[in-house]
C-alpha cells in the first residue's frame, strides 16, 4: 500500500509526495495550497510557525474531515528531512498519525451513536442515495480508507404506463468525496460472488493485510450492501463501532 503525504511549505504551496514500498525514488511535486482539500492524501504536515495563519486555518478546517493533520513539531522533522525520507520511515509516521485520527473518529461516533442512528434512519427513508453518500463518509473516516466503494440495490422507477419498477445496482465510490454512479457488470458480479455473506449484521468477509484490501457486507432493512475499501489496518474498535451503527439502523428502521 503506497503512502501519499502533503507537507505545507508556506501559506500558498504544499509538497505532495508519494512513498512507494521498495523504491527510494520518491519524488514530489509542488501544488497550490488551495488544491489540498481536493488532493488525495493520507496525512498532512504543516509548519508550527504557521499555526496562527488564517488562510492555513481555513484550508486545514476542510482537510481535517478527510485526513489526519500534524505539525512539524509534533512529528519531529522539517520539510528538508521529509524530502529525503523513504517509505519505511514514513510508514512509521503514517501508522501513528492515522491510528490516532481513526481512534478519535470512532470514539466520536460512539459518543454520538444514537443521534447518528436517528439521522441515518430518517435519511434512509427520505433519500436512499443521500443515505449511502452519508454512509460513505462515515465509513471513510472510521476505517481511514484511501479509496472506498459501496454497492447497493435501488429501484429505478418506471417511466411508461405499462412498465414496472426495476431493481438496479448503484455504487457510491471515491477517494475524498463520494460519487454515486450506476452499477456496472462488475457490481453485479461482486454482489453475486458474496451473496452468501449477506446477513443482518456487519461482516468483514475479506481483508488482505499486505494489499490493504477490505471487503465487508451487511443487510440494511433486508437489502444487501457491499463495501470495498483500501485500508492500512482494521481494529476491534472499528468493527464494533460500525457493527453497532448498522444494528441500530436496522432496529430503528424496522420501527419507523
Amino acid at each position: 500500500m503506497n503512502l501519499s503525504f502533503g507537507y505545507i511549505k508556506n501559506e500558498n504551496q504544499f509538497l505532495l509526495k508519494e512513498f512507494v514500498s521498495g523504491t527510494s525514488d520518491n519524488k514530489g511535486k509542488i501544488l497550490d495550497l488551495e488544491d489540498l482539500a481536493t488532493t488525495p492524501v493520507q496525512a498532512v504536515i504543516y509548519p508550527e510557525e504557521l499555526n496562527q495563519s488564517q488562510s492555513l486555518i481555513s484550508v486545514l478546517s476542510d482537510v481535517k474531515k478527510f485526513a489526519p493533520i500534524k505539525s512539524d513539531k509534533e512529528i519531529g522533522f522539517a520539510i528538508d528531512q521529509f524530502e529525503s525520507m523513504n517509505f519505511e520511515q514514513m510508514q512509521t509516521v503514517f501508522t501513528k498519525t492515522r491510528d490516532n485520527w481513526v481512534l478519535n473518529n470512532n470514539l466520536s461516533l460512539m459518543e454520538n451513536l444514537f443521534a447518528t442512528i436517528d439521522h441515518m434512519t430518517t435519511l434512509l427513508h427520505a433519500d436512499r442515495t443521500a443515505f449511502f453518500e452519508e454512509l460513505w463518509f462515515i465509513l471513510r473516516s472510521n476505517l481511514g480508507t484511501s479509496s472506498l466503494t459501496v454497492i447497493f440495490n435501488d429501484l429505478k422507477k418506471a417511466t411508461k404506463e405499462h412498465e414496472k419498477d426495476k431493481l438496479i445496482k448503484v455504487k457510491v465510490e471515491g477517494e475524498i468525496l463520494p460519487s454515486p454512479l450506476p452499477g456496472d457488470d462488475f457490481s453485479d458480479q461482486v454482489m453475486k460472488h458474496y451473496e452468501s455473506s449477506f446477513h443482518a449484521g456487519l461482516e468483514f468477509v475479506a481483508f488482505d493485510t499486505d494489499k490493504g484490501e477490505l471487503v465487508a457486507t451487511v443487510t440494511i432493512l433486508k437489502s444487501p450492501v457491499l463495501m470495498m475499501a483500501k485500508v492500512a489496518s482494521l481494529t476491534r474498535l472499528q468493527k464494533a463501532t460500525l457493527a453497532a451503527l448498522f444494528d441500530g439502523i436496522n432496529a430503528h428502521g424496522n420501527r419507523s
